[in-house]
């Protein structure tokens, strides 16, 4: 078994834009005023770990 160091170990890009990176990780990015409509006048009555699982 590899210890936690190696695991940590990544491979280093370059000339890649966010897009692609966001592509390969298979994330989707959010806009402020995308976070606000969804929050509306309710802001931060729910956890962050809600709110983020909300947005998979």
């Amino acid at each position: 078994m590899k210890d936690k160091f190696e695991l940590g170990k990544v491979e280093i890009k370059s000339k890649v834009t966010k897009d692609q990176i966001f592509a390969e990780q298979g994330k989707k990015p959010i806009t402020f005023q995308e976070v606000q409509m969804i929050m509306g006048d309710d802001a931060w009555k729910q956890s962050l770990e809600t709110l983020l699982t909300a947005f998979n």
